[in-house]
């Protein structure tokens, strides 16, 4: 016949458990830790190393250590204004926003629109056609000038 326990003993005996495991778990793991710090401290090392090798190896598989190469990309644009900064232009005091195919169609939709802003446009941006097209200017203005091209999103 079973034995019947009172709460009371029940909650004793798993205190007195408790108590037991945890000194016998402190004692042995404070003893054999401090004893191996060393071997601790490298194994922890070798398996962050491990964990940065394996995630580079898999990264390397993919686009995404290349995505500041592909043109359409934010990234991409992201490189461009790092180098512009790396060449000593530090506050980029220029408006500078990403021109991806699809701003460069929206323009050209609204150029077809409304060809008089187009033709304004053309004529302001004189000979430097590189930097200063209808397309790039728009833009520009749509973005409110020199300002981060998200900054709209943000208000």
């Amino acid at each position: 016949m079973a034995k019947i326990i009172s709460v009371k003993e029940k909650a004793s005996w798993k205190n007195k458990k408790k108590i037991i495991l945890k000194q016998f778990f402190n004692d042995k793991s404070e003893k054999w830790c401090s004893s191996n710090r060393n071997i601790i401290i490298g194994l922890i090392i070798l398996v962050s190393v491990l964990f940065r090798v394996v995630y580079f190896n898999q990264i390397n598989d993919t686009h995404l250590i290349n995505s500041h190469q592909w043109k359409e990309s934010d990234m991409s644009f992201f490189d461009t204004w790092a180098s512009i900064i790396s060449e000593g232009n530090i506050l980029s005091d220029t408006a500078l926003h990403p021109m991806h195919q699809w701003t460069k169609a929206v323009a050209a939709r609204y150029f077809k629109d409304h060809p008089a802003v187009y033709e304004s446009l053309k004529k302001q941006s004189g000979s430097d056609t590189l930097k200063n097209t209808p397309s790039k200017m728009l833009w520009d203005k749509w973005y409110g000038g020199k300002r981060f091209h998200q900054e709209p999103l943000y208000v």
